[in-house]
Parts: C-alpha cells; structure tokens; sequence
C-alpha cells in the first residue's frame, strides 16, 4: 500500500500496520515504528485491508489480527495500546479469530 504525501508516494508494508485510527478530518495508519496520516475515511480503507488479516472493532478502530496480544469485552491490547471495542464490533472480532478455552480459565504464565 502507498500513502502519497504532495507529489511523493510512500510503501507501507501491510504487514507492519498495528491498527488504523479515524481522526477529525484523516485516519492514522500505525506502523510498529510510526504513524502514517492518510486523507481516506476509514470505511474506505477497510475496503482496501484484507479480511483475513484486519479487523473493525469500533467504528474509529480497524486492528491487525496478527498484533493483538489480548483482549476483553471491553479492549483489544496490541503492545501498550488500549484499543476500545464496541459492542456491535464485539461478535465480528470473535468470528475472525479461533478461541480455544484455557484450563480452569487461567491465563497463560
């Protein structure tokens, strides 16, 4: 994917974006090492970003499945970002993952 900046075009690697945020008037792309203003409403970019790979869980949030490192009913945790899921959002984040229930309900040490 390219971001163009003035007359310039950018590569971003898909696979390095972390989550895609809708601000005011554009969306962060965020990458493991930056964040990538874009002039494209987040609907249109969630056409563009494979299913398999991405996942909206808020109507300001589209996340890397690859990156999350966990997640409630509440928040999906990717590094040290706290990313809200809403509630209509909640079921398709669960459809787009495998879930496999741990022993007694304990987390991993």
């Amino acid at each position: 994917m390219f971001l163009r900046f003035g007359s310039k075009h950018f590569k971003i690697d898909i696979e390095s974006v972390l989550y895609v945020k809708a601000e005011k008037r554009y969306t962060s792309v965020v990458t493991e090492r930056t964040s990538h203003p874009a002039s494209i409403a987040i609907s249109d970019l969630e056409k563009i970003l494979p299913c398999s790979l991405f996942c909206k869980i808020h109507r300001s949030f589209i996340v890397s499945l690859k990156y999350i490192d966990e997640f409630d009913n509440d928040f999906v945790y990717i590094g040290k970002n706290k990313i809200p899921i809403s509630e209509h959002y909640r079921t398709v984040l669960k459809n787009s993952i495998t879930i496999i229930n741990g022993k007694n309900g304990h987390p991993p040490s």
